[in-house]
């Protein structure tokens, strides 16, 4: 939860700052299974194989959050890394800023999902996928 608190204030101050986060997976297609020369001894090769995937399945989850979360691209799962190249670069067609009135959350550090739902065929929603908000500060006497 404390990553998940940090990312959030990573994409608030981005957003804040008129920052967009563009991200490409630079590993291209890749498979977490288990090969020749990995070193088997005295482990269970499907727990290898298991923490390999998570592991991964973290480090682009991550990098996607940022991108979604600031109206970025994020480009994976392909090894095309100049089609890549490419569609980070390229400017959005259309933007849309959605504010959210935050009158009644609790100011209680917790996280708070969001979805945003088009009604139109054909449109790609990029959007956060939740945020937190922060506790009060305490003042210190």
């Amino acid at each position: 939860e404390e990553a998940r608190f940090a990312e959030s204030q990573v994409i608030d101050l981005a957003v804040r700052s008129n920052v967009i986060i563009d991200a490409i997976d630079a590993r291209g297609l890749y498979t977490a299974a288990m090969t020749a020369g990995d070193d088997t001894r005295g482990r269970n090769p499907s727990k290898v194989s298991d923490y390999r995937r998570s592991s991964m399945t973290a480090a682009e989850q991550a990098m996607g959050e940022l991108a979604d979360g600031t109206g970025g691209r994020f480009f994976h799962n392909s090894n095309d890394l100049e089609a890549g190249f490419k569609a980070v670069t390229a400017a959005p067609e259309v933007v849309y800023m959605l504010e959210l009135p935050l009158d009644g959350v609790k100011a209680n550090g917790s996280y708070h999902r969001l979805e945003v739902k088009v009604d139109r065929e054909g449109m790609e929603v990029q959007a956060r996928r939740g945020y937190f908000m922060p506790k009060p500060e305490q003042r210190k006497k």
